[in-house]
């Protein structure tokens, strides 16, 4: 890792500085939040747990439904689905529908 990020960064110095990875040494106890749609990678320097949880909700649902669209579509269906069964009320403006069918 330190290889690959660093040395990949030494040799390209014209990379705006706004547009270079973080990197984070996160010490016992502490809790790192990476929002969603942050590519991230994790090197473990010593016997870790990790907590990671992925969600949907009302703000980002239309953002998962075009992701597992474009992304997963063995998983698209099943996801339609049964968030038509359980969250009907979702579907109501069409936007959703263009989002599951590719045009949203």
């Amino acid at each position: 890792y330190q290889r690959r990020v660093h040395g990949h960064l030494e040799e390209r110095p014209f990379i705006p500085e706004n547009v270079r990875p973080l990197e984070v040494v996160q010490g016992p106890g502490e809790i790192i939040f990476v929002p969603a749609g942050w590519w991230h990678s994790v090197l473990n320097l010593d016997i870790t747990v990790c907590c990671t949880q992925n969600f949907v909700n009302v703000n980002n649902v239309k953002d998962v439904a075009r992701s597992i669209a474009q992304c997963r579509r063995k998983w698209s269906g099943v996801f339609e689905e049964r968030l038509r069964a359980s969250h009907p009320e979702l579907f109501t403006d069409g936007t959703l529908d263009a989002c599951f069918n590719g045009s949203g």
